[in-house]
């Protein structure tokens, strides 16, 4: 079976192999779903229960709590080189400002444009080129 595989994949030219772990889908998923939150959070400034639990979910899913990605550092001087998170969040900010959505009704939504950041494929794209980031588990191999 593995060799007809391989050779339908020269043939076709699809790299078989080349199909991303669950941890690597996982920790995708986490740094997206943590520009959501951003993007929420920066949304809705407004003390309340709806800005507590976005709060928490920023946590939850940034480097501090069960993020996936390392925040790159001078090992000397600790000046953040490369931090995935902020690089996101930047994105959602961005977008935001340069194409917010309007409804029928007139006026931006904010929440309907987080939601348009976060399924666009410029956000796709962007935390794919942070895989060199995600924090290896145990006893997994790395490299997808």
């Amino acid at each position: 079976m593995k060799p007809l595989m391989f050779f339908l994949a020269l043939a076709t030219g699809a790299p078989v192999w080349a199909t991303p772990s669950e941890a690597t889908l996982a920790a995708r998923q986490s740094l997206k779903n943590y520009g959501l939150s951003r993007c929420l959070l920066t949304a809705y400034p407004q003390p309340g229960a709806l800005r507590d639990d976005v709060a928490e979910a920023v946590g939850a899913y940034y480097f501090l709590g069960r993020g996936q990605h390392r925040i790159h550092q001078d090992e000397d001087t600790l000046e953040t080189l490369h931090d995935p998170y902020a690089v996101v969040a930047d994105y959602f900010r961005e977008a935001m400002i340069n194409e917010p959505v309007h409804m029928k009704q007139g006026g931006a939504n904010a929440f309907a444009g987080c939601l348009e950041v976060y399924h666009s494929p410029g956000v796709e794209e962007l935390v794919h080129q942070q895989d060199d980031y995600i924090l290896p588990r145990a006893g997994e191999q790395t490299g997808d």
